[in-house]
């Protein structure tokens, strides 16, 4: 009884999770069989708006008091060789992965015009981008005028018509959605300079350590509502599909392709890649992660996952290298959203016949690799291919052909993402010599979060 009960308390998670995905898949066929009343399927629907929100409302606060509270411990020199290493590995395992997925979409060639039953676009004569107009948009993302103007508004460049007549211009606007990227700039410079000031910035370091932990805390509550809502997102992805079978069959080939680099680059190019770093077996990492690899499966939220993903990493790698890292891959690690459009943007060319240049590739490559690290921490959908298409001059139109499909990628993708992240803490924390806490402090730390965290769980138990 005890070995059983050990069992359920250490995975119950990763079991609650799995049967409410196949418990939404069940519902949402079922929605597509019998014609049930709009009012129905909004109550269907409702949990998983309201756990989606719960999600977004304390993601900001986390990754703030988690990015802080990491590097306002850390010394300034070792904040910098942190932050330099971590986004030179993200960079490097995004760049393998974007190359896997072109490699595999050109020797496949899932992409079949006959699919438009001849009724092929051409590309436009004018791109509305360029790729320098994505790293640009990267750049200033980074550097917000604003924090909390951030937290709403990020910088996009855009064609607009500023008369009837004239020609189309290009122009910088801010348009809706969390910057994560500009928040997690000025989260690392708040954290450094606590770092600097010593003895000063005591006070800031212990606010946002308490903070981190009610947080935390607050997540752990919203996670035991996860099963209802995972069931109703899922639900709700299956039933408004149309003409589901039809597609999946047209798409196979596509979805083999990126399934294919998928699994190329978790159980090949990660693990190697990680060794190659570090001199151990990613296997042990790769297992410990598997409750948050399960949270984004359903959710198809790495932010979802982050909570997850931290408890997951506790003791595996140093919690200060923990705390900065997942917080910085929720958001920027879109190794599987590169490789995703990559293959999505070459998969639209071939269907309308067209054949990419080397120099188009080579575009093609460089801005699924810089888009993907500006997706949010929260299901992203297809927004970065419309830059993507632009700025090929691919049609944006026939991203309706993999619509159909995008729920189930957008899951794996996400869950590959992070495993990804915890691979690259173990990595970096390595890679970075930091001093140990005087007086065993960060152990303590973390033995006080686990009594309170156990506590909270057994009264709602």
């Amino acid at each position: 009884m005890t070995t059983k009960r050990s069992f359920w308390n250490n995975h119950k998670f990763v079991i609650l999770t799995i049967i409410s995905v196949f418990f939404g898949i069940s519902i949402g066929i079922a929605l597509r069989v019998q014609n049930v009343s709009p009012f129905v399927e909004t109550l269907i629907f409702f949990p998983g708006e309201i756990f989606m929100r719960l999600l977004k409302l304390l993601v900001l606060p986390l990754v703030c008091a988690s990015l802080i509270s990491a590097l306002s411990q850390l010394n300034p020199e070792t904040a910098k060789q942190l932050g330099l290493k971590t986004v030179l590995y993200y960079l490097c395992t995004a760049s393998l992965a974007t190359i896997i997925g072109l490699a595999l979409v050109i020797l496949i060639h899932p992409g079949d015009p006959s699919i438009k039953a001849g009724k092929v676009l051409k590309r436009p004569e004018d791109l509305s981008h360029e790729a320098i107009d994505n790293i640009l948009d990267v750049i200033r993302n980074l550097i917000p005028e604003n924090i909390i103007g951030a937290a709403t508004r990020r910088s996009q460049t855009k064609m607009v018509n500023e008369t009837l007549t004239g020609p189309l211009v290009k122009r910088v606007d801010q348009v809706d959605g969390l910057n994560i990227l500009g928040i997690i700039t000025f989260c690392a410079l708040i954290g450094i300079g606590t770092s600097k000031v010593g003895a000063t910035g005591e006070p800031v370091r212990q606010f946002f350590a308490s903070l981190e932990k009610i947080v935390l805390l607050l997540i752990e509550g919203a996670m035991w509502f996860a099963p209802f809502g995972i069931s109703s997102l899922v639900a709700a992805s299956i039933s408004e599909v149309h003409d589901l079978l039809l597609i999946l069959q047209i798409l196979s080939a596509y979805v083999g392709t990126v399934l294919a680099g998928l699994t190329i680059h978790i159980f090949i190019v990660l693990p190697v890649f990680y060794f190659l770093a570090t001199r151990k077996n990613p296997l042990s990492i790769m297992k410990a992660m598997l409750p948050a690899f399960m949270t984004s499966l359903g959710t198809a939220s790495s932010g979802a996952a982050l909570p997850v993903g931290l408890q997951c990493m506790e003791g595996k790698a140093d919690a200060r290298v923990v705390k900065f890292v997942l917080p910085l891959g929720a958001s920027t690690n879109m190794d599987g959203n590169a490789l995703y459009e990559a293959v999505a943007a070459i998969f639209i060319a071939q269907i309308n016949g067209i054949d990419l240049s080397i120099r188009e590739l080579i575009t093609i490559s460089i801005t699924s690799t810089l888009a993907s690290a500006g997706l949010n921490a929260v299901p992203a959908g297809l927004v970065s291919m419309l830059v993507i298409l632009d700025t090929v001059g691919l049609p944006v139109s026939d991203i309706t052909l993999i619509v159909a499909v995008d729920w189930f990628l957008d899951r794996v993708r996400t869950a590959i993402c992070t495993m990804a992240d915890g691979l690259v803490a173990s990595a970096v924390g390595h890679m970075v010599n930091l001093d140990p806490l005087e007086g065993n402090e960060l152990e303590q730390l973390n033995l006080t979060l686990r009594d309170e965290k156990d506590e909270f769980v057994d009264m709602l138990v």
